[in-house]
């Protein structure tokens, strides 16, 4: 391949949506998987981009449809729209082998200072993040061919987990001496006389039904 059917490029201080930069996701309904960020970008950006890929799909969102898709404020404000854009990186090769190391997406940090850190192995990027994006490209039969390279965050949203319904444990105190169980009574139905924490109700008892099938799904 001739030098002027590849290259390489960045896209300055975007923001950073569903990034998954150390451990690859799998591609829409595939079990093929790939290492892939949403890139939001101003419109001068969105732009020049899309002169030099112009059959690279980029979304335009009017900030109500951004704000009611993505949970959160838009990234540039200042601007009725917001361009997004999806950048990936396939985990294998179309042979199946894995990708060459040297191109696997990386993760660095770079602080007001320039100094640069790496974090791809030890720090999950959070949306909204900022920095800017490393990206490669190829010439192919149908047009040139963009592929995520490396991301440098300067400015680092954590990434945090939600899930209300798990209890981490690591949190959870013992009961201490003379605590009010009535602050954690439970009422039973009206019929019935009410069951607190800590006290035995013993229910009616109801004969088992009998099960057919003994292989259970869990």
């Amino acid at each position: 391949m001739a030098d002027n059917d590849k290259g390489r490029g960045v896209l300055k201080d975007v923001a950073l949506y569903f990034t998954s930069i150390q451990t690859p996701r799998n591609k829409y309904e595939s079990e093929l998987k790939h290492y892939t960020t949403t890139i939001v970008m101003d419109k001068a950006t969105s732009t020049a981009f899309s002169k030099q890929f112009p059959k690279k799909k980029i979304n335009p969102l009017a900030n109500d449809d951004f704000i009611e898709k993505y949970k959160t404020d838009v990234p540039f404000p200042e601007q009725a729209i917001q361009y997004v854009m999806n950048l990936s990186q396939d985990e294998l090769k179309k042979d199946g082998t894995p990708m060459p190391d040297f191109l696997r997406p990386r993760a660095v940090l770079e602080d007001a200072s320039g100094h640069i850190c790496y974090i791809t192995e030890s720090l999950l990027i959070g949306n909204g993040s900022r920095g800017d994006v490393n990206y490669s490209w190829y010439t192919t039969n149908f047009g040139p061919a963009v592929r995520l390279s490396n991301v440098v965050i300067k400015k680092l949203v954590p990434y945090e987990k939600k899930d209300s319904d798990y209890i981490d444990m690591s949190t959870v105190q013992k009961l201490p001496e003379g605590f009010d169980l009535s602050q954690v009574s439970v009422a039973s139905s009206a019929n019935s006389e009410q069951t607190s924490v800590g006290t035995s109700a013993k229910p009616e008892s109801k004969s088992r039904p009998d099960i057919q099938d003994q292989s259970l799904p869990f």
